[in-house]
């Protein structure tokens, strides 16, 4: 038992015993609320001091520097951005331990002023390969624009963004991560310190990267609103391409097959107004590259033996008329009917051959008085002549 109590005696002993220590602390340097310039802030944000400390060998070996010690810089020179020599201060947050001393005592800080900047992201595809017969498409990066805050001395050139994606063999739509860079207005490259405290960078972005296959397909259209028996062989119809390169899914490839242009309507067409032009930006569903760009398709009416013939007709007919109105014409003929035809066929047409039609199914409840409404005009029983353009009669409601 004496021996037991020496032993601990010794060993408490030595524990209160003073003693002097070095600590190593990583300590911030925050502007936000002490600087008298509260934009400014410190390019370099952490910073390594060697503090000495004096106290009993126990409270020092249970030392907690993230709780217990606390090193800072006094920010009363900081006013205006640029270097600037701060004094390193340290206080001790556990009783009994006294700070022999610090050091450095002092340290050199650049500080700056932040500004914030919304930059374009540009994709570097040039390290990606497509096999051939395939087509890169436009990447689209996660986001279009990024907003960074930055030290405006150390990283005010930056101009845009640019996601530089790594080599890769494509044969498909891909997600790849790429490094981003920063670029000047010249397109020059900036160069971002390891040690610089950068504010909001990202560093990397995911990236969409589409993959087509590329594949020649036909152009199709379709004829609507011609007469009835209609002979389809009296007009030849010219594309301006019959073909277009197109690049789509490789997944899809087999299951294209043609484009549809969409509608030709026959009735819009004359000898002098023949030509049919489809935006290849609309006709294009999602998805669908136009390869060559092409900006458009005209289809144009080739008949030589197609005439025009102006008449007019009073073989008026009003159907649908509301059961509580009574409704009369007020227009007694419609003239200046553009009959477009074979010379042959339009040579015996006259006015009086012609049914026009004003339907009145969707006449307001309330109409009363005076009102233009449209007409349809047919050529019954001859084929292959139709009527071009639109009308329209007065009519008077009661």
């Amino acid at each position: 038992m004496l021996a037991a109590f020496f032993l601990w005696f010794f060993v408490a002993s030595r524990l209160n015993t003073e003693t002097v220590r070095d600590f190593s602390v990583l300590f911030n340097i925050d502007t936000e609320n002490t600087a008298e310039t509260k934009e400014l802030r410190p390019v370099k944000r952490e910073y390594t001091a060697n503090v000495k400390m004096k106290g009993s060998r126990q409270i020092l070996g249970t030392l907690d520097k993230s709780k217990d010690l606390k090193v800072y810089a006094d920010l009363s020179k900081v006013v205006a951005a640029g270097e600037c020599n701060l004094e390193l201060h340290a206080d001790s947050l556990k009783k009994d331990i006294e700070i022999v001393s610090i050091s450095p005592k002092e340290i050199s800080v650049k500080f700056d002023k932040l500004i914030t900047k919304v930059l374009k992201v540009e994709v570097d595809t040039e390290k990606l390969e497509v096999p051939k017969g395939y087509l890169l498409g436009s990447p689209q990066p996660k986001q279009e624009n990024i907003t960074v805050v930055v030290p405006e001395m150390e990283l005010g050139s930056i101009s845009s963004c640019k996601i530089v994606l790594p080599e890769n063999k494509l044969k498909e739509t891909s997600f790849l991560e790429g490094e981003i860079t920063f670029l000047k207005e010249d397109r020059t490259e900036i160069k971002i310190e390891d040690d610089n405290d950068i504010y909001r960078l990202p560093k990397s972005m995911e990236v969409t990267v589409p993959v087509f296959k590329i594949k020649e397909v036909p152009l199709r259209y379709e004829l609507i609103n011609h007469p009835q028996s209609f002979d389809k062989t009296l007009i030849k119809f010219e594309l301006s391409q019959k073909t277009i390169e197109i690049g789509c899914d490789p997944k899809k490839y087999d299951a294209i097959t043609e484009i549809f242009l969409g509608n030709i309507d026959v009735s819009t067409l004359t000898p002098d107004k023949n030509i049919t032009t489809f935006d290849m930006g609309t006709v294009l569903k999602a998805g669908i590259l136009n390869v060559n760009e092409i900006p458009e398709i005209s289809v144009k009416m080739v008949a030589d033996n197609i005439k025009t013939k102006i008449v007019s007709s009073g073989n008026i007919k009003l159907v649908n008329t509301p059961a509580n109105k009574k409704v009369t014409l007020w227009t007694k003929r419609v003239s200046d009917i553009n009959l477009v035809g074979p010379q042959r066929s339009l040579k015996k047409l006259q006015g009086s051959n012609l049914s026009v039609v004003a339907d009145l199914q969707d006449l307001p409840a309330n109409a009363s008085g005076r009102k233009q409404v449209p007409v349809s005009i047919d050529v019954p029983g001859v084929p292959n002549v139709w009527v071009a353009g639109n009308y329209e009669i007065y009519i008077n409601i009661s």
